[in-house]
């Protein structure tokens, strides 16, 4: 009796161990799981850090050659005006060296003009006095 007592404790002690062992296993399988995946997980996060930090360095390398070629036209459009600005002051000059002669020429020709008038009319008016003076002449006799 005491016997089978003793070789019932040992198989339930045998049970609870093996049960006890099964346990652990499954703990020790559960572990290893878990660090499968975190490990995928870890992998997943860098991943996608990885994946967002490059997307953002594309981003600021488009932002940055946008803002390239935008500072590369404004250039070729400020030394297009400045070109522009050039040849618009090189033809307003002549343009006024121009006008500036024609209005020489104008008063050049009016003076001649005026000094010619005015003789003309000096001349009409002696050639008047002259013919009124005659006409009194002959009329007097």
């Amino acid at each position: 009796d005491l016997r089978k007592q003793l070789v019932e404790v040992k198989r339930e002690k045998e049970e609870q161990i093996t049960k006890l062992d099964e346990d652990v296993a499954h703990c020790k399988d559960q572990l290893q799981e878990l660090k499968a995946r975190t490990g995928l997980l870890n992998k997943y996060i860098k991943k996608q850090s990885d994946v967002k930090v490059q997307c953002s360095q594309r981003q600021q390398q488009n932002k940055e050659s946008d803002l390239y070629n935008e500072r590369e036209r404004l250039k070729q459009e400020l030394a297009e005006e400045k070109r522009a600005h050039a040849e618009i002051e090189n033809y307003l000059k002549k343009h006024i060296e121009d006008l500036d002669g024609k209005v020489e020429y104008w008063m050049s020709k009016y003076e001649e003009d005026l000094e010619m008038k005015t003789t003309e009319v000096q001349e009409t008016k002696s050639a008047k006095a002259a013919g009124l003076q005659k006409l009194d002449e002959l009329s007097q006799t």
